[in-house]
């Protein structure tokens, strides 16, 4: 039986800051596991972190002279982050290797450290939403494609869920409308929030009451019709994560809507990628993924590429 998929566009390696996939494991892993063309991309969360960018692109370089005829491309991972927030982070020297705490700087972050000043402004004024990265860097470091993809809720404090929904859709129609994005990354993942008790309070998961893992459908139709006109218009493709089958985040009812979900997007002509988001290990489960993905009328071949940039 044939890969539900064989291809890989969000792959994090040890060059960025919360990874430790080797190069070397990823390659030898994706061999075994019938994955024939991938794409790295590290997080560059605040515009320093583009020091993790160019040590990805470093390798790649050095990996593309041994090994030519390696499918192997190198993205990059850009995400909505607070006005404030990235405006604060240009206007200060950084150490590229500054600790992030799940992608945010401390300072930005109660119970982390956080100066109370600057977690208050970087929620007031976190619109409009940044992404980090100029189309000039992107040319310049030859990104071939972006994924930008929703992490947290900005904007709000103890918000009932409808705002929590709200937000989170505002972030991910900035992903499908920046002219610098190729892949939406992993729409509608878990939110996170660093004001409120937690699923999980070292990564700050929103309870389970307040969001959309026990029962997607509570994300109302009209904002994933928007999500897809506004893909299709841009010429955008949205990613099918594997976090959401091979985790137990999500109950067993939102895993089938959420491949539902997907399938929605796929009939009306977006294109949909699969992205391992792989850290620390490569496993790209596409069994389990087959399991929910298949009930909703996938199959191999479904899966699509990005768009790549161009270089001569």
């Amino acid at each position: 039986m044939k890969n539900i998929f064989n291809t890989d566009w969000h792959i994090h390696t040890e060059a960025s800051y919360d990874a430790t996939l080797t190069l070397a494991e990823l390659i030898k892993r994706a061999g075994e596991t019938g994955i024939t063309e991938f794409g790295v991309t590290e997080h560059v969360n605040y515009p320093f972190n583009i020091a993790h960018l160019q040590r990805s692109g470093a390798a790649l370089k050095k990996i593309r002279r041994e090994m030519p005829d390696l499918k192997i491309h190198l993205g990059v991972e850009l995400s909505p982050n607070s006005n404030f927030a990235q405006t604060y982070t240009l206007s200060r020297e950084w150490d590229p290797d500054t600790p992030l705490f799940y992608g945010m700087i401390k300072e930005f972050l109660p119970g982390y450290g956080g100066i109370p000043e600057l977690v208050e402004k970087s929620n007031e004024e976190a619109k409009p939403y940044l992404l980090s990265l100029t189309e000039e860097q992107l040319r310049e470091n030859r990104v071939e494609y972006v994924v930008a993809a929703v992490h947290y809720v900005l904007n709000n404090g103890v918000p009932k869920r409808e705002e929590i929904i709200k937000n989170w859709h505002e972030q991910q129609m900035l992903c499908a409308t920046d002219s610098r994005v190729d892949i939406v990354g992993h729409p509608w993942w878990v939110p996170w929030n660093w004001k409120i008790q937690c699923i999980d309070t070292e990564r700050g998961a929103y309870p389970r009451e307040l969001s959309w893992v026990d029962d997607f459908s509570v994300i109302p139709q009209s904002m994933h019709d928007e999500f897809a006109a506004a893909l299709i218009e841009n010429d955008k493709r949205a990613e099918m994560n594997i976090s959401f089958y091979s985790s137990d985040w999500f109950s067993e009812t939102a895993k089938y809507q959420y491949a539902e979900y997907l399938r929605g997007l796929f009939e009306k002509g977006v294109g949909i990628t699969a992205g391992t988001d792989s850290h620390d290990v490569y496993e790209p489960q596409q069994k389990i993924c087959a399991k929910y993905l298949s009930a909703a009328g996938f199959k191999a071949g479904d899966f699509t590429k990005p768009k790549f940039r161009e270089y001569e």
